[in-house]
């Protein structure tokens, strides 16, 4: 309602981005999403994670509901379902609606904990010291948006653009 209150179109541009939530629980989500009113599941995106959803996964459900996947490169990591980073990236994008540039989440370990164990790993660091090849031609290429999940987040994201000569 706050959404619409503010004038805002009616579409994942203005995500509303969660988690499905429990995994090996598809039918359910999608039912859920369908239940919906408009202005709640046409915001709607659905981000994979390490846990429950893969990008596979959450693809079973845009399918059914149209929801687009707002892909998290970081959480690819650990759960790519046999996809490959591209794979994984260029399925989501084509979930979103022609003209809207697909929303995607960059985060990285902290380089210390690079051979640590999964819970150091998933950890976000202070900085992005690396962007996946696919998010860095597209970050390029003003073709994706890029929420950066780092504990410095605003120097980050400037530093993170000028290392990898990313205009902002």
């Amino acid at each position: 309602w706050l959404f619409d209150a503010m004038g805002l179109d009616r579409t994942p541009y203005y995500a509303i981005n969660i988690h499905g939530g429990k995994s090996d629980r598809t039918s359910r989500l999608i039912e859920q999403i369908k239940s919906l009113p408009d202005n709640v599941r046409n915001r709607l995106t659905l981000e994979n994670d390490e846990n429950a959803y893969s990008v596979a996964d959450l693809l079973e459900v845009h399918m059914a509901t149209g929801t687009a996947i707002c892909f998290d490169s970081h959480h690819h990591v650990f759960n790519d379902a046999g996809l490959t980073m591209q794979e994984a990236f260029d399925a989501s994008c084509e979930t979103w609606p022609k003209g809207i540039n697909p929303l995607q989440h960059i985060s990285n370990t902290e380089p210390k904990f690079a051979n640590g164990s999964q819970l150091e790993r998933r950890k976000h660091s202070d900085m992005i010291h690396y962007v996946p090849e696919p998010q860095l031609k597209a970050l390029r290429e003003y073709t994706v948006d890029v929420e950066v999940e780092a504990k410095q987040k605003n120097y980050s994201v400037l530093k993170m653009a000028k290392d990898f000569n990313i205009p902002i």
